[in-house]
């Protein structure tokens, strides 16, 4: 379950309630700092802590660990926060798979002081890393504490006006420096371009007349000045066997595909040989912060939701298997879903949280079901370890394989609700990634039974195998650079002096922003999609041969299967 993970949304926060009002008195911040001195707490030895202490933190309704909130009462003070955060970027270690999800939650459990203060706090730390050498460590925990501030401090109070921010991470960017490093400072520049979103209009405009204007723009510029685009020499990464330098590869290819879009571009989907894919990864019943790849067999998250997705292949009788390549070895939940299992990414509920889902968490070695874990007494598995997930629907039962080795016993609990309809489903909590093989390469640890492959049954038509981007040729005339100001100016002043006076502002800048081509293309899809007369209005996955009473309403298919769409 990863709604204990994601605690920015969950119960914890209603809970503590806390008041950022100005009516907060001097003597209780006076009071807390004393508190903090007098104590002498070892914030070194409360990190270290939290990253035992959150494997063990399973179900919603458990409290933060001790260390946690012990944290939590530091940064209450504006010294304490500026203590903990330096602290945070100089131990948090680099070999913990769960370490940058410990800093993440930080970040969304405490509260931030004013864009002072933590701009102060930035400019100090990018100072120290410039008077002496600094470790891969020390410069990844940094790049990920930038992309959580960038995060939480967005519109008006966001750092990316502070040019320093930019020019740290670009540096970071070489390829000279760890994997690891480029990576997270990959990561971080994201954030920075895509939190600016909401200042595009007035940046737009700007860039327009030679000013000094959108992030995104800054970066791409910066980029293109390069001999060659260093983001187009990560790509080549994205099969490599080293696990970091495959992450960073699968990384800068998103980012020259969705956010970094060169002028030349040819998008990474329309470069894949996908005649012999039958089954991948649906695009259209994903979480929508979760990154997929151009071949639609791997995924990825970087936020701090619970990002959730569905194989394409539907599984109502036999014996089927497929494989998963660990490439982070952090917190994932991967296994069997249907339909009607929730995917409630900002909530933290995906596979194996509710009765029609079941899956596998190797890095607490967790078995899922119904939102109850249960655990498995093997390791916990690593970078470059193979998941096996095997559904037997005749004999109603559902096992794992860990390299080969079965873990446990077979379940057979999802098959009290859930008869048919199962797909292979994964969940992703930050920073993770893994690899799905559906049966289009051999197995690495085929079981010793008779299965079937969802590559050797599924069916796809070619527009269906595309995973699409969040640009088209359209998005970047706005935004390809060099910036195409004749081209701006002429679809800016048209949707000024014609739409501005008929549509809200805001649906005006959505209207000519990326993410709406991304929608216009998959609503496209979903009108040629054929859906049979007599389908369930609610679902439109069954047929609606139900009424309802007392109401009479009809058209719908088993009552709890289209209710459930409507929570």
């Amino acid at each position: 379950m990863g709604q204990c993970m994601c605690p920015s949304r969950s119960r914890r926060r209603e809970r503590r309630n806390r008041s950022n009002d100005s009516e907060n008195s001097i003597s209780a911040t006076e009071a807390q700092g004393e508190l903090l001195r007098f104590l002498g707490l070892d914030v070194r030895c409360l990190i270290l802590e939290a990253l035992t202490d959150i494997r063990r933190l399973h179900n919603n309704d458990q409290e933060l660990p001790a260390s946690m909130v012990k944290l939590n009462l530091i940064v209450d003070n504006e010294e304490g926060w500026n203590m903990v955060v330096k602290q945070l970027v100089q131990f948090v270690p680099l070999n913990s798979p769960i370490a940058p999800a410990v800093i993440t939650l930080f970040f969304d459990e405490s509260p931030l002081p004013c864009k002072a203060a933590v701009t102060k706090v930035l400019n100090e730390l990018m100072e120290e890393s410039q008077r002496e050498p600094q470790s891969p460590t020390w410069h990844r925990n940094m790049c990920i504490v930038i992309k959580c501030i960038c995060e939480k401090l967005a519109g008006s109070n966001s750092i990316v006006s502070d040019s320093s921010v930019v020019n740290y991470l670009l540096s970071c960017l070489k390829p000279s420096n760890d994997p690891t490093v480029c990576l997270f400072s990959l990561l971080a520049l994201e954030s920075l371009a895509s939190f600016s979103w909401f200042s595009f209009v007035l940046s737009a405009i700007s860039s327009a007349f030679n000013r000094s204007g959108e992030t995104r723009v800054l970066i791409c510029n910066h980029f293109a000045e390069q001999p060659t685009n260093p983001l187009v020499n990560f790509e080549r990464m994205n099969k490599d066997e080293d696990l970091t330098k495959r992450q960073l590869g699968f990384c800068a290819q998103w980012a020259l595909d969705n956010i970094f879009v060169p002028e030349d571009r040819v998008f990474a989907y329309l470069q894949e040989d996908m005649s012999s894919t039958r089954a991948l990864l649906n695009q259209n019943d994903a979480s929508e912060y979760l990154k997929i790849s151009a071949d639609g067999l791997e995924a990825r998250s970087d936020v701090s939701c619970f990002e959730s997705v569905r194989c394409t292949f539907e599984v109502n009788n036999g014996v089927w298997y497929y494989e998963a390549l660990i490439v982070t070895p952090g917190i994932m939940q991967i296994g069997w879903a249907t339909k009607e299992s929730k995917f409630f990414n900002l909530e933290g509920y995906g596979v194996g949280d509710d009765e029609y889902s079941i899956a596998y968490d190797g890095c607490r070695r967790l078995l899922w079901f119904n939102a109850a874990s249960f655990g498995q007494l093997v390791k916990a598995w690593d970078a470059g370890d193979v998941l096996g997930c095997l559904i037997d629907v005749n004999r109603k039962e559902v096992s794992f394989y860990l390299n080969g080795v079965i873990i446990g016993r077979p379940f057979r609990s999802l098959f009290q609700v859930a008869q048919q309809g199962f797909y292979a489903a994964a969940s992703f909590m930050t920073f993770q990634q893994c690899r799905f093989n559906f049966g289009k390469e051999p197995f690495r640890y085929p079981p010793d039974v008779s299965f079937n492959t969802f590559n050797e049954y599924g069916i796809l038509t070619l527009e269906k195998r595309k995973i699409l981007t969040k640009y088209d040729d359209t998005a970047k005339l706005l935004y390809g650079w060099p910036f195409n100001r004749p081209a701006f100016l002429l679809i800016f002043f048209y949707y000024f002096y014609v739409d501005v006076f008929c549509i809200p502002i805001v649906e005006w800048i959505s209207k000519v922003g990326p993410i709406s081509f991304f929608r216009k293309a998959k609503l496209q899809l979903l009108k040629e999609e054929n859906i049979p007369d007599g389908s369930c209005v609610i679902c439109y996955s069954q047929p609606g041969l139900r009424i309802l009473e007392p109401c009479k309403h009809g058209y719908v298919c088993f009552i709890q299967r289209a209710c459930r769409k409507l929570y």
